[in-house]
């Protein structure tokens, strides 16, 4: 969608990167300060203590389980806001906070992921137009929210994921 609706570069959206908002929040947001989006970013931030822990203890399912949290309020964001309909709609500054905040979530996504999957986590790094080997990545540094830089060229792949089709028996 970022390639589609913004020329493939990452839309700008600085109210979840330089200037946090506050209380109160309402849905459909007020200036740009949407509700969907600040939740996202919120779930995104807790997950590092409690992957930590659960690395340190071996307890790798349950850290899996909390990447895939992620990944089900990610593809909730979608749903929620139908990123196809702000562009009809002429919501652009909606639709870039939402692209922003799906693009960053997958980021950090593809550095919690890195250890159980290395190759998808490297290619979801390598499309997001991000340089450099996920495996010699901070996290300290680079799993902080914000470090996705708008402008930044996306480089459209393969599908990581590609949906499997089975065959209808009659």
């Amino acid at each position: 969608m970022i390639e589609k609706y913004f020329e493939g570069a990452i839309p700008p959206c600085s109210f979840l990167v330089n200037n946090p908002p506050t209380p109160p929040f309402t849905k459909g947001g007020q200036g740009g300060l949407m509700i969907r989006e600040i939740q996202l970013k919120n779930f995104v931030e807790t997950v590092n203590p409690d992957f930590d822990v659960l690395m340190e203890r071996l307890s790798f399912s349950h850290a899996l389980d909390k990447i895939w949290t992620v990944i089900n309020d990610a593809n909730k964001l979608i749903e929620d806001e139908a990123p196809w309909n702000l562009w009809k709609t002429k919501n652009i500054d909606k639709l870039s906070g939402v692209l922003y905040t799906l693009a960053e979530a997958l980021r950090i996504i593809a550095i919690y992921l890195f250890p159980f999957m290395p190759s998808a986590a490297q290619e979801i790094w390598n499309q997001l137009g991000l340089d450099g080997d996920l495996s010699k990545v901070n996290f300290d540094n680079e799993g902080r929210w914000g470090m996705l830089k708008p402008g930044n060229k996306i480089q459209k792949g393969k599908a990581l994921f590609p949906r499997i089709e089975t065959e209808k028996k009659n």
